[in-house]
């Protein structure tokens, strides 16, 4: 997306932040504007849409948000020069008014269209890495397999970490959360196991390769491993305070974690 989406929602914390979503921005005590959305933004879009193979429902998909883009951008725009030049105190807020109520049905709209685009592409994706992952696994590449499955049970803990603070801990589906840390572990016992096999190494990767790089990336999944069960503990105790410089146990060093995970495996490729 280009960064629109996380654009769009920036634009509309800013906005309603201060101005109500039911009674609009007369009255507020307070007047910030929004960020306006340029259109730059979705000409990214639309060349991805352009270049991209053609699948005909994520396609039909992404044009809808496309048009939902433009329309809001066009409302942002208006609205952002209406607040930068002030023009609400010469109305008392009358156009302001206007453009509440097109601001709210643009992001609304948007907002639900992006959505529905993502679930569709999100099971072509998992479709798409099924069909690799099982043509690593028929080609005799464990290795990579297991790793590719690790990876994917840790996204699946991401996924269900979501944006969650550590106060919103206690929200978290725990069940799921504890099946997917147990496919996560299985992977990693696997790895390590693997990772002992120089010949099998050898044969997946190469003469050349440095088996360092493997061995970093144990230790990152073990890093994980810890952190996870570290956040269990957490809700265990009801523990949702952080201390100062310390963040173990948390969605965000859980995050940083995998992002160190994600650069091993890229190193191995």
């Amino acid at each position: 997306m280009s960064g629109f989406t996380p654009r769009a929602y920036e634009s509309y914390n800013r906005y309603f932040g201060w101005a109500d979503v039911e009674k609009g921005p007369k009255g507020s005590k307070i007047v910030l504007g929004l960020y306006p959305l340029e259109e730059g933004r979705i000409n990214h879009m639309e060349e991805a849409l352009g270049n991209a193979p053609e699948i005909e429902k994520l396609d039909t998909l992404m044009r809808v948000v496309i048009e939902k883009s433009k329309a809001l951008s066009n409302v942002t725009l208006e609205a952002e020069e209406y607040y930068d030049k002030e023009d609400y105190k010469d109305d008392d807020f009358a156009k302001g008014e206007t453009l509440h109520k097109s601001l709210l049905e643009a992001f609304n709209e948007y907002f639900s269209a992006n959505d529905e685009m993502k679930v569709e592409f999100l099971v072509l994706k998992e479709e798409l890495f099924e069909y690799e992952i099982d043509k690593l696994k028929k080609n005799g590449l464990i290795t990579q397999y297991n790793i590719q499955m690790n990876m994917h049970h840790a996204e699946a803990i991401l996924d269900l970490l979501g944006n969650l603070d550590v106060s919103e801990l206690k929200s978290l589906d725990v069940k799921k959360y504890d099946t997917q840390m147990t496919k996560f572990q299985t992977t990693y016992d696997d790895i390590e196991k693997l990772a002992k096999d120089t010949n099998q190494i050898k044969k997946e990767y190469g003469d050349n390769f440095y088996m360092e790089y493997i061995t970093d990336y144990i230790y990152e999944s073990r890093d994980f491993i810890r952190e996870t069960k570290r956040l269990k503990t957490r809700i265990e105790k009801s523990d949702f305070e952080v201390s100062r410089g310390s963040d173990n146990g948390t969605p965000k060093k859980i995050h940083a974690v995998y992002s160190q995970m994600v650069n091993m495996y890229n190193r191995m490729q």
